[in-house]
């Protein structure tokens, strides 16, 4: 039986916004190439030697000029202040108001959609019982240097089917990412796809839970650093382990913040060039509970990797590696829920073919069956 969907254009239109910044850690002269060593030093000799006018003058200035951007910019420069703190001399006392300029002259802003806002994928998030829902649709801001990040919009559809979109929140921000749990399977393939699979890595690996923390890592990888004598390629297996780590994350908005205004800053050295074309769903477990998995491109200048993110709210989420030959390149995108006991996914693995794939793991993703093959 053949059914028939009829598409209507909304007449929406999702425009890139120059105007859209988020507040970054910025160290003059970290990003230089060449020899020479970092100019945050001279930058905070000549703020610890302006008077106390001039720092009022400056602050006023700044404040003028950037507050009506950002929320809360006092604790934005304070923390950034704490981070290059080392570089004081020892036992200065500095008064609040030089800190908060110290904070400000380290930071910088980001436009996050400076180049373009692109690659949607929209997903319920409730319903009422008029048969209205809203939504969240996720967006890849392309901003400045080309780097992306992952951003939202709220909406809403009626039964009738109008749609409207919500305008975003003013203040755009990124968040303090933490350590988030390791997965044992997800180690285990990627170092055999760096030919790290030998005793060095499994030993490490099979004393540890499914899931483990950072600390249990650490713990184990102290372990192994005390078997250099006896083995070989520890600091390669070690190294391995460290970098494996840092893809797995966790990050945390706080609540009065909208959703529009949370945006999935690159944190993960996989993808510090970028985190691109995230493919939302919302996922129905077998208890009847709902989450939601969004599968994207992690890129580090050089080499793609595909993460996998995981949410119960759009407030809090946590990012992992995925593996598998299927779970390579640009394009992996999950079934809503689990077909006959398994996980369910199309891949684009070779960059022409599509292909299904079936896995018990979610974050790792061995083999697929071609399903789509190009014929123009």
């Amino acid at each position: 039986m053949n059914q028939v969907v009829h598409v209507h254009d909304t007449g929406i239109e999702i425009n890139p916004d120059r105007g859209r910044v988020i507040t970054k850690l910025f160290v003059p002269g970290r990003e230089d190439t060449g020899p020479g060593d970092s100019r945050a030093t001279p930058v905070v000799e000549r703020i610890l030697a302006l008077d106390p006018q001039a720092i009022t003058d400056a602050m006023s200035d700044i404040e003028s000029r950037f507050a009506g951007r950002h929320r809360d910019l006092d604790a934005t420069f304070t923390r950034h202040a704490g981070m290059i703190g080392s570089r004081l001399p020892d036992g200065y006392e500095m008064s609040p108001e030089r800190l908060l300029f110290l904070g400000a002259s380290f930071t910088h802003e980001f436009a996050i959609e400076a180049a373009a806002l692109c690659n949607p994928s929209i997903v319920l998030l409730s319903d009422d019982e008029h048969g209205d829902a809203s939504f969240v649709l996720s967006v890849r801001g392309i901003g400045e240097g080309h780097r992306s990040s992952i951003g939202f919009r709220t909406g809403t559809i009626t039964l009738a089917g109008l749609v409207t979109i919500d305008k975003p929140g003013q203040f755009p921000q990124s968040s303090i990412p933490t350590p988030g749990e390791h997965h044992r399977s997800v180690f285990l393939a990627k170092l055999a796809d760096r030919g790290d699979n030998h005793e060095n890595a499994t030993d490490v690996l099979n004393l540890l839970p499914p899931i483990f923390a950072e600390v249990e890592l650490d713990q184990r990888i102290t372990e192994l650093a005390g078997q250099s004598a006896t083995r070989r390629h520890t600091e390669r297996t070690i190294a391995n382990l460290r970098d494996l780590a840092q893809c797995s994350y966790c990050v945390e908005f706080p609540a009065h913040t909208d959703i529009s205004e949370r945006v999935l800053w690159p944190y993960a050295p996989a993808e510090s060039h970028g985190m691109e074309d995230a493919r939302f769903v919302r996922f129905a477990h077998d208890d009847g509970s709902f989450s939601f998995y969004g599968t994207y491109t992690a890129f580090d200048g050089t080499h793609i990797s595909q993460q996998l993110l995981h949410t119960k709210d759009f407030a809090t989420f946590t990012s992992t590696g995925m593996a598998g030959a299927a779970a390579v390149g640009k394009g992996l995108a999950l079934f809503p829920r689990m077909i006959h006991g398994r996980y369910a996914a199309l891949s684009r693995s070779d960059r022409e073919t599509n292909s299904i794939a079936f896995s018990d793991d979610i974050r790792c993703w061995p083999t697929s069956d071609v399903i789509q093959t190009p014929e123009q």
